[in-house]
């Protein structure tokens, strides 16, 4: 069994934010936030890989700026933004990224998902060779 922890954040703790997120639940993004600390005054959910418009990107940091508020994204999103210049960038430069760990209730449960997954991998290439043989 493995649980998220979010990353504890001082930069959201106790202040007012914009959160937006384009996953497919945003709604677990937020109760994130608000678990670390983070004062939502404003959301904005985009679909699930949303690639962000200019004037989306625009309006959240108009807004952000008008209401005095910080904007705080997921990692997923601020990839999305990553390498772009202007008005991304700036985006990307003035979101805190909430964080997420993967916790394992059995500290051997990773190596041995990753050890599964390729020994069905071998299996599996054995098994495609031999059909073609």
């Amino acid at each position: 069994m493995a649980t998220l922890q979010p990353r504890p954040h001082e930069a959201l703790a106790g202040r007012n934010v914009l959160a937006y997120a384009g996953i497919a639940d945003p709604e677990k993004f937020y109760r994130t936030v608000r678990s670390i600390g983070g004062l939502i005054s404003t959301t904005r959910s985009f679909p699930d890989h949303h690639y962000f418009t200019g004037d989306e990107i625009q309006s959240l940091l108009d807004d952000a700026e008008r209401e005095d508020l910080i904007l705080a994204t997921t990692a997923k999103d601020a990839a999305r933004l990553a390498g772009h210049s202007g008005p991304a960038r700036a985006l990307l430069d003035k979101s805190k990224i909430v964080e997420v760990d993967m916790v394992f209730d059995d500290p051997n449960g990773p190596p041995a998902m990753i050890e599964t997954a390729f020994r069905n991998f071998r299996e599996r290439r054995l098994r495609e060779g031999a059909a073609k043989g």
